[in-house]
C-alpha cells in the first residue's frame, strides 16, 4: 500500500514542503516534489540588514515580554515566600522575637 506524505519545514522567512510516496510493504520511499517559498522583506528591514541591524521587528517586543516576565516571576517568589514564612509563623516553626 502507498501513502503519500506532506512534510511541511516553517521557518522565519520561509516555507519549506515535501511530497513523499512511501510503500509501506517494502519500507521504502520516494520524494515525489519538493520545494520551498521565501517571504520577502520589505526595504526597511532590508537596508536595516545591509546597515548591519540584524534585530527583527518583533525584537524589541520579545525583549519586553521578557522584561514582563521575569518580574511577574519575581513577584510570584515573593509571594511564595511570605506565605511560606506566615505559615511557618503560625505553626511556631520559626522563633518570633518581639
Amino acid at each position: 500500500m502507498e501513502k503519500l506524505i506532506i512534510g511541511l519545514d516553517v521557518g522565519v522567512n520561509s516555507v519549506g514542503w515535501a511530497v513523499v510516496k512511501r510503500n509501506e510493504k517494502e519500507e521504502t520511499g520516494k520524494i515525489v516534489d519538493a520545494g520551498s517559498r521565501i517571504i520577502p522583506m520589505n526595504n526597511a528591514e532590508i537596508g536595516d540588514f545591509n546597515k548591519g541591524n540584524l534585530a527583527s521587528a518583533a525584537s524589541q517586543r520579545t525583549d519586553y515580554r521578557g522584561a514582563r516576565r521575569l518580574k511577574q516571576r519575581q513577584k510570584k517568589r515573593r509571594e511564595r515566600l511570605v506565605k511560606t514564612l506566615k505559615i511557618q509563623c503560625q505553626k511556631r516553626l520559626l522563633p518570633i522575637k518581639r
